[in-house]
């Protein structure tokens, strides 16, 4: 009764909560400067005064084509839209407006959509805390329920009983939110990553402004990172939101988001695998390997026979060779005690993989396991030390002499190892590409030309049952190799790899195959089954870079490896 009176007192004084929407596109500010008056921009419009009329229209004309013409709606879950304040369906022109309000003096609460980016705002007054919404009143009233985060992130700004205002309150009663995290802030950033396009959010007093313009490529990156984010955080696999977790981190998504992340991420189990398997599995008595087959020995080879056809040429630059002594190379200067090294390195890390397995340090990726960190970090220093910190002393040592044998033959830096656990022949490993470009560029944003530090080879040790890797040309947009027309065969053919061998491949070899390692493609034993398999692949980078050169003006390369990174993750690599 108290609340309806004060509201009536309200209206009767005429002090109803309102809000201003104001709406304007890239397009606008060429439009004022073309005409002399309105806004001007340094970044977006005419950057002198002798900049002719018909260049500028011009630009304006293909800055709005960029752009498009975004949807517009609100929908407001508390209040409502004051006659003639309505917001046109499309922006089709360089601005609009609209006027919000409630009539019973209580917050206004709603979205502002613009294309596919939205956002959540409110307009509050922080002593009226007992006028916002219960979370059944819209719904019983017909309406859409409100969304939770908003009225959660209300009350938490709101005064609190013994009149003290909460941590972080912000005293003009008013702010905006992502829609996917609910955190208030008075300046915000939406981007709808499909079109394309950025909404610069501000919201002060009781006026909500949003800036329309085209989105950089860092930005839309950002945003897909974010909504798959949240998509993972939805589900209940480990293995996906973690992965999620580490690319939205790559890309720069908000600090809070990811706190919100990880805690979600604690309360799931991976999926790793149990201690006893591993010890009942990887031993070297189960190894299958038959003397008929030899290191890197082509075999199963399938290529197009039309004519003209190059799909299985070798390109200039790349490189793909086999070290069939790799392993006792690498370990002779270790004490193994008569056992041949490749066997000592492979119960070396059997041994290991059983101790991390009690701790969920194996845990599995598409077809296979993976040893590492329990952080996951895949850098030689994390893995030594987790190692070391399980006791693995003689593991990490061989680990290191592999390592530093790879740098000094190829005169590489080892920046990254992948430890791969095959227990047997059923577990594989999905044809990929190895992803060299570690996401820093798309941290650097669309206008940067520094040249960062990648990775331009791999070096990968087998160990234990002899298997087939399958190599097959790709010919999408990002490979140097084409198909001859619609009725391409393509190439394939596989490569023995026999324990104690070392394959290597460099970036122009990456760039246009794949590779990959089949079920049930190696040696069995009578029974036709094949053995356990181990797999230590490390990532190399030239050793003489400098992991972050100095800006060079030159024409930055096409970086491929952004999107072969969600194309692996798909593929569970």
């Amino acid at each position: 009764m108290l609340a309806a009176k004060d509201a009536a007192a309200r209206l009767k004084k005429g002090d109803t909560p309102t809000l201003a929407v104001e709406i304007v596109t890239e397009r606008a500010e060429f439009n004022a400067g073309l005409h002399g008056h309105g806004p001007r921009s340094s970044s977006i419009g005419p950057s002198s005064p002798d900049k002719s009329p018909e260049k500028s229209a011009k630009h304006a004309k293909t800055v709005g084509e960029e752009l498009g013409e975004p949807t517009l709606a609100i929908s407001l879950e508390r209040g409502s839209i004051c006659p003639g304040g309505k917001l046109p369906e499309r922006l089709v022109g360089s601005a609009a407006a609209s006027m919000l309000t409630n009539a019973s003096g209580g917050p206004i609460l709603g979205h502002l959509s613009i294309g596919g980016a939205k956002l959540m705002f409110a307009l509050y007054d922080v002593r009226e805390r007992h006028l916002l919404p219960a979370s059944t009143e819209l719904t019983q009233s017909g309406h859409a329920p409100p969304n939770p985060k908003l009225l959660e992130a209300i009350r938490g700004l709101a005064m609190p009983p013994n009149g003290t205002r909460a941590t972080g309150a912000m005293p003009s009663g008013c702010f905006i939110a992502h829609p996917h995290d609910g955190f208030p802030v008075q300046r915000l950033t939406v981007v709808d990553s499909i079109v394309g396009v950025a909404v610069e959010a501000t919201i002060h007093g009781r006026m909500l402004r949003a800036f329309v313009r085209k989105a950089s490529v860092a930005e839309t990156r950002r945003a897909e990172a974010s909504e798959t984010l949240r998509e993972a955080e939805m589900g209940t696999s480990y293995d996906r939101l973690h992965g999620s977790i580490v690319a939205a981190r790559a890309r720069g998504v908000d600090a809070r988001r990811l706190d919100a992340a990880q805690a979600r991420l604690k309360t799931l189990q991976p999926d790793v695998a149990a201690k006893d398997e591993l010890v009942a599995t990887l031993r070297w008595p189960l190894v299958t390997a038959s003397s008929s087959h030899s290191s890197g020995v082509q075999t199963g080879e399938e290529v197009c026979s039309l004519p003209g056809c190059t799909v299985g040429d070798a390109l200039d630059g790349e490189t793909l060779s086999f070290v069939p002594t790799a392993a006792s190379d690498a370990l002779k200067a270790l004490k193994t005690d008569g056992v041949p090294h490749d066997q000592w390195l492979f119960e070396r890390i059997s041994e290991a993989a059983a101790a991390a397995a009690a701790e969920g340090g194996v845990w599995r990726s598409g077809g296979k396991f993976i040893l590492s960190a329990i952080t996951r970090n895949q850098s030689p220093t994390a893995l030594h030390r987790y190692l070391l910190s399980i006791n693995q002393s003689a593991c990490a040592e061989g680990i290191a002499a592999l390592v530093k044998w790879t740098e000094d033959k190829y005169r590489h830096h080892v920046s990254a190892i992948q430890i791969n656990v095959h227990i047997d022949s059923s577990c594989f490993h999905a044809q990929h590409r190895d992803i060299y470009g570690l996401e820093q560029r798309d941290m650097a944003g669309r206008d940067c030309t520094c040249s960062f530090k990648p990775n331009i080879a791999t070096a990968c040790l087998s160990l234990g049952s002899t298997r087939k890797c399958l190599v097959e040309a790709e010919t999408d947009d990002f490979s140097q190799l084409k198909k001859c027309g619609p009725d391409c065969k393509g190439y394939k053919c596989n490569h023995w790899l026999r324990s104690g061998s070392l394959m290597y491949f460099n970036d122009v070899w990456n760039r246009s195959h794949n590779h990959g390692i089949p079920i049930n493609g190696g040696d069995a034993d009578e029974n036709g089954a094949g053995g356990p398999r181990i797999s230590v692949a490390m990532l190399c980078s030239a050793a003489d870079d400098d992991p972050l050169q100095v800006c060079a003006f030159m024409p930055k390369a096409k970086n491929i490896y952004a999107t072969l990174v969600e194309k692996n993750k798909e593929k569970g690599l």
